[in-house]
């Protein structure tokens, strides 16, 4: 959808008016170069500038089309605020040595990552009984923001407030759920879902609204309904990653509240399911091509058409619009996908992963 001209702010049309204005006031043509058409290219200039403002202070009422400050206004008419920053989770392993007896870890003990910096806290009291030399938790980032994502397994190991018996911390999955300010787009999805939550949950876009103001991280939200009183509620976080515990806990808090769900619903969250594949192309060049060239730029469509899959749940991966975006690089004479063998079918439970693209040019040919 485009944005609707409010006003007509064409540069030609608007000097062409003015001079047309004054040929009539003043009985005379007017020519190029003379002072008169100079000084109405001015007026004109100053013109176009005041239109311009008009025409983006009039697109800024439209939630389509309209961002912060103003974004925000429009939110607080249907009750939507932006969310603030959050913070990310990660789930570790402490290690004990043995001989201790039944031994507590305190909630609040804060583990660092090696190489950034990012501080964690344990979220919850951590109990150990004689017989457990380890036990997996999970941590909170100190500071809200998405700078503590995507810490890999083993790079958040150093313990900054020792115990007893506590010799080793380390992250066993990559941090996630961390994010900075509610994007403008995010919040305008979430303006555009609130009508559906006046009352509270129950249709597919009510779910969808409260499960998204959980955590302004969650980029997509899948609902299902598998059997009659069941809602099954899939959030995806941005970039297409899984959520972690901390992020589901949030939705299933948001979504179960009892101002929010209906009585006879029953919430489940829960993570959607990576539906993994490759794509593996091979081309037919028209004769002369540099193939290096054309297997980046092929190379790139695809990685493009792949990322897009993967940003909401339940977007399938289509052989010919594979083959549509390998043939919008000039030199494509024809597109062999070797993989994915068919068309891959995506449940609003799914999301697609790519897990790599390979290109490669297996002959040449003469138009």
């Amino acid at each position: 959808m485009e944005a609707p001209e409010f006003i007509d702010i064409d540069p030609e049309t608007i000097i062409r008016e003015i001079k047309s204005d004054y040929e009539q006031m003043t009985g005379q043509t007017l020519y190029p170069g003379q002072v008169e058409q100079l000084l109405i290219n001015a007026l004109a200039y100053r013109e176009v500038l005041l239109r311009t403002q008009i025409q983006n202070a009039a697109t800024q009422n439209l939630v389509a089309f309209s961002s912060a400050p103003f974004l925000d206004f429009l939110g607080d008419l249907v009750g939507v605020k932006r969310l603030p920053p959050s913070k990310a989770f990660v789930q570790v392993k402490m290690k004990c040595t043995p001989g201790h007896g039944v031994l507590t870890i305190p909630k609040g003990i804060r583990i660092q990552s090696n190489n950034t910096g990012e501080v964690f806290a344990l979220m919850e009291d951590v109990i150990l009984q004689a017989d457990e030399d380890e036990k997996t938790a999970s941590l909170v980032s100190v500071n809200n923001g998405a700078q503590a994502n995507g810490l890999n397994p083993g790079e958040i190991s150093i313990i900054l407030d020792p115990q007893p018996y506590l010799y080793s911390v380390t992250n066993i999955n990559t941090s996630t759920g961390g994010s900075n300010e509610e994007s403008d787009e995010a919040l305008r999805q979430r303006i555009m879902l609130a009508p559906q939550s006046f009352s509270n949950a129950g249709s597919r876009g009510a779910y969808a609204f409260f499960a998204r103001s959980a955590n302004a991280a969650i980029m997509d939200v899948g609902i299902t309904s598998p059997v009659p009183g069941q809602v099954n509620i899939y959030p995806l976080m941005k970039d297409g990653e899984l959520p972690s515990q901390g992020i589901l806990d949030e939705v299933k808090m948001a979504c179960n509240d009892e101002k929010v769900r209906p009585l006879t619903d029953t919430v489940i969250v829960l993570p959607p399911t990576a539906k993994s594949y490759q794509i593996d192309v091979d081309l037919t060049l028209i004769t002369g091509a540099l193939s290096s060239e054309v297997i980046a730029m092929v190379h790139d469509k695809l990685i493009n058409y792949a990322s897009s899959r993967k940003m909401k749940t339940g977007l399938d991966v289509v052989i010919e619009k594979i083959i549509g975006e390998a043939m919008k690089v000039d030199s494509v004479y024809e597109v062999k996908v070797n993989s994915p063998l068919s068309t891959i079918l995506v449940g609003e439970d799914q999301v697609a992963l790519c897990s790599g693209v390979n290109v490669k040019v297996t002959g040449y040919s003469d138009e």
